[in-house]
């Protein structure tokens, strides 16, 4: 998905009070807020599918899966990946 233009230029401490007030999700980057796109039925689907993959393969390696609805912090950002194993 392309990014966007950012919407501001923000603090991590002032972008998680944003995401708090919000109804639109963000992402943070070396100190931009970026607005996420709108998801499609087919992005929807394919997420899913990759979801019950991965979430399957991982348990049997006794690793944790987790979904778009967890924000990580990696170094100087914040996303909201589709799906990720810590």
């Amino acid at each position: 998905m392309p990014r966007q233009n950012p919407v501001r230029q923000a603090t991590f401490e002032e972008f998680l009070e944003l995401e708090a007030k919000s109804q639109t999700r963000h992402e943070f980057v070396d100190g931009f807020v970026f607005a996420m796109a709108g998801r499609t039925d087919y992005h929807n689907r394919l997420v899913t599918r990759l979801l019950l993959t991965i979430f399957n393969a991982g348990e049997e390696a006794g690793c944790e899966t987790f979904s778009e609805n967890m924000l990580l912090k990696v170094d100087s950002a914040a996303y909201y990946p589709d799906v990720f194993v810590p």
